[in-house]
């Protein structure tokens, strides 16, 4: 297999990011373009030249119609909580590529992807000891399905030999997908329609960053991304000011950032 250029990386997920508007704009399932995607979009139409991942956000109902609708193909496959995989976030998977995060616990077709956040409703009362239980769930998950050990059996320490342990009792007790799907009722505490306020409960940044007006999410508007039309908010500079600050227009150049590893399969050519 050859390894993957960021700009072959990019355009890939580009690829992805076309099949999943698609299928969204054909079966009404609402999304947005976010975070450093929509950063370079409405900057220069384009990824950030150092960012090798997109993010689109879409609200719960959307969510959870697209984790249970949607079809892949020999090209795609979205994967979601549940046995199997770490997060607690969708990601639209390229099957013609693999993709390795050291000391994750990775799906055996993990590719290049896209990353899915569902946007959830903020409950007026009670949201501390919601998110209480919530830290705890994710906690418990992290500890026991998240990392994988076996790469770092030969690293010496307390520490480790505990996170190991703690790991093999974990798996005796509790099944991820069981963990995964209480996590995913926990975020479902207030529904999405009728909230003032809703986030993105796992996201980079966290509360206040990920905290909107749902009515940020009322309607939206189309920017172009890489030579395509791509939905976002109905006011992406709104957004971009919440997320970013006020001098969100102003590019501050990074070294590349790097999830992990890609490489193209035999016989995959990008785009």
């Amino acid at each position: 297999m050859k390894e993957m250029t960021l700009k072959e990386i990019q355009d890939e997920e580009l690829a992805l990011l076309e099949r999943f508007a698609s299928w969204c704009d054909s079966h009404g399932v609402r999304y947005f373009l976010a975070a450093g995607s929509l950063l370079g979009a409405v900057r220069g139409g384009a990824p950030i030249p150092w960012d090798d991942d997109i993010d689109v956000l879409v609200p719960r109902p959307d969510y959870d119609r697209l984790v249970a609708d949607f079809s892949g193909d020999s090209r795609c496959e979205l994967l979601s909580p549940g046995e199997g995989y770490p997060w607690n976030f969708s990601k639209l998977v390229s099957l013609k590529t693999r993709f390795v995060e050291d000391g994750l616990a990775m799906p055996d077709h993990m590719g290049v992807y896209v990353d899915i956040f569902p946007v959830d409703g903020l409950p007026p009362e009670g949201y501390d000891a919601r998110m209480a239980d919530l830290r705890f769930a994710v906690k418990v998950a992290g500890v026991v399905f998240a990392r994988d050990y076996s790469s770092e059996a030969n690293r010496g320490g307390v520490k480790n030999a505990l996170r190991r342990l703690a790991s093999i009792v974990g798996r005796r007790l509790f099944s991820q997908q069981a963990l995964a799907e209480k996590i995913q009722d926990i975020c479902r505490w207030s529904p999405f329609e009728s909230s003032d306020k809703v986030g993105v409960l796992f996201g980079a940044y966290g509360a206040p960053r990920e905290e909107y007006p749902r009515r940020m999410f009322d309607g939206n508007s189309e920017v172009m991304f890489s030579g395509r039309n791509f939905k976002t908010f109905a006011d992406p500079e709104s957004y971009l000011t919440h997320m970013y600050g006020d001098d969100w227009r102003t590019p501050t150049p990074q070294s590349p950032r790097v999830h992990g590893k890609a490489w193209m399969q035999e016989g995959g050519d990008v785009r």
